[in-house]
């Protein structure tokens, strides 16, 4: 039986598995540092912003009736063509 298809830690070079502990690190680092920015575009909010800052309810209210006033407006446009 040959060994050269099993793969296993014991197999790896320490090259191989300093280019592993790397790729993990790199992937747990990205994944925190894109959380914020994730979030922020999620709600709206600039990407930079702080993510945890209360946003009032007149606020989110008022971006709802500028984005549905734009929307009519480009409605009434077209139908007027």
């Amino acid at each position: 039986m040959s060994r050269r298809y099993c793969y296993s830690i014991r197999g790896l070079t320490t090259a191989g598995l300093l280019m592993l502990r790397s790729f993990l690190i790199g992937t747990i680092v990205g994944a925190v540092l894109a959380v914020a920015p994730a979030y922020n575009y999620g709600r709206g909010a600039p990407l930079f912003s702080n993510p945890f800052e209360a946003r009032s309810v007149g606020a989110i209210v008022g971006d709802t009736a500028r984005d549905v006033a734009g929307d009519v407006k480009k409605g009434i446009r077209e139908l007027a063509k």
